[in-house]
């Protein structure tokens, strides 16, 4: 078909969808799309006359390929996003809901619904609560925030945990939800394991820490210390408090909470407070073995902004004693080159142990070609992903095979 021909198609499929007539547009402009792939305004025109938001979606997505700066196309595309993720909540399929809501804050935080919906399909309250106030403060009047914000409240009550920002009925030297200690008024709480949610207090810690360095000697950077303490990190915690208690305007409260806290270790001996066990129904637990810290590092926050709980190792020697230390994992992420075992060997011993036969294995590698994505699936492999990689993307296929539950009501209906 020449050009004046799918251009002659174009105008009628215009004209059609002016006079009203979506079903005889949308199949002439199909048409021009089909020989001209590359036609901007036709696929325009398709997100528009779309029959339901996935493909409306789609639309967007191709004429920002085409056209990375075509603003009718940048103006619609996170609306399309969120409308997509309200059809995955209401069909159940959260992970999807979760990791499109993310996309679309990442373009536009301030999008009100997109943090509403976020807040209806958040794996923790805490994280429910966080989006509402947000929504709140985009629109102080959104009634649905607002209404949300007061379920909460009726439900768990008032009180903010200063950690995992959970809510409770009332103020507590310990939080109910991530089990962590939460004052220093008795320095024998860090004797022994306290207990707390790793990831949890990963999530603190990254929360905390612009926050300790904007205000050195105030309350949150005494509470960062805290937090490395309740997942046995004293030598972290000493070099927060150390910071923050030395300031002249360290809050006094805290400061002499350090020093009972310093005096007692002087005394026991007990400054090495072993590291917590997980509870028993915690958030899914992900192995992440890689040699490269760096790629322990982003892919250990990306899972754990997502909710996950990750313990991560250097090699693949480490892997047994990590489950005999934390348990059989959900999943487990290997690298394929690394010292003592590699990749393929911790996946087919995994795959031999009773324990672990079942756990998925994911490869996460430098090294893409055919050879080693056949001996990844010879080995027991459900996925093979190759480095560089999109946190989202990371945190999508693990949600695909150890997906995230809703551990609370939905706060926000449609």
């Amino acid at each position: 078909m020449s050009q004046p021909q799918t251009q002659s198609l174009l105008r009628d499929g215009i004209a059609a969808a002016q006079a009203g007539g979506k079903t005889r547009a949308r199949r002439l402009i199909r048409q021009v799309v089909d020989q001209e792939p590359g036609n901007e305004t036709a696929w325009l025109w398709l997100a528009n006359l779309a029959a339901d938001p996935a493909e409306a979606l789609l639309s967007l997505r191709t004429v920002l390929k085409i056209n990375p700066e075509n603003r009718h196309a940048k103006a619609g595309l996170v609306t399309a996003i969120v409308r997509v993720a309200v059809d995955a909540t209401q069909a159940k399929d959260f992970p999807q809901a979760r990791q499109l809501l993310r996309e679309a804050l990442e373009l536009d935080p301030n999008h009100e619904h997109a943090l509403l919906w976020s807040a209806g399909v958040a794996v923790y309250p805490s994280d429910s609560i966080r989006f509402l106030r947000r929504a709140l403060e985009v629109n102080p009047d959104s009634e649905r925030a607002k209404l949300g914000l007061a379920q909460f409240q009726d439900e768990f009550g008032s009180w903010t945990c200063p950690l995992c920002e959970a809510p409770g009925r009332e103020s507590s030297d310990r939080c109910p939800t991530c089990r962590a200690v939460l004052t220093l008024g008795d320095p024998t709480a860090f004797d022994s394991p306290t207990g707390a949610d790793e990831t949890a207090m990963g999530r603190a810690i990254a929360r905390l820490t612009p926050l300790a360095q904007k205000a050195p000697g105030g309350p949150d950077a005494f509470r960062l210390g805290l937090a490395y303490l309740n997942i046995g990190q004293p030598t972290e915690a000493i070099k927060v408090f150390n910071a923050a208690a030395t300031r002249p305007d360290a809050d006094a409260m805290w400061k002499t909470g350090v020093t009972k806290l310093a005096a007692h270790w002087r005394q026991t001996g007990a400054n090495r407070p072993a590291k917590a066990e997980p509870a028993a129904g915690g958030p899914p637990l992900i192995f992440v073995v890689d040699d490269s810290a760096t790629v322990r590092k982003l892919v250990t926050v990306a899972l754990q902004d997502a909710g996950y709980r990750v313990v991560s190792f250097a090699d693949g020697l480490q892997v047994a004693d990590g489950i005999k230390a934390h348990g059989v994992p959900a999943l487990a992420i290997l690298d394929i080159a690394m010292p003592g075992l590699d990749g393929f060997q911790v996946c087919t011993l995994l795959r031999k142990n009773p324990a672990t036969a079942k756990v998925p294995m994911f490869f996460l590698t430098g090294k893409d070609n055919f050879l080693n994505r056949m001996r990844a699936k010879w080995a027991g492999a459900v996925e093979y992903h190759t480095k560089p990689f999109q946190p989202k993307s990371l945190v999508a296929i693990v949600e695909r095979h150890v997906p995230l539950p809703i551990r609370h009501p939905v706060a926000v209906s449609n």
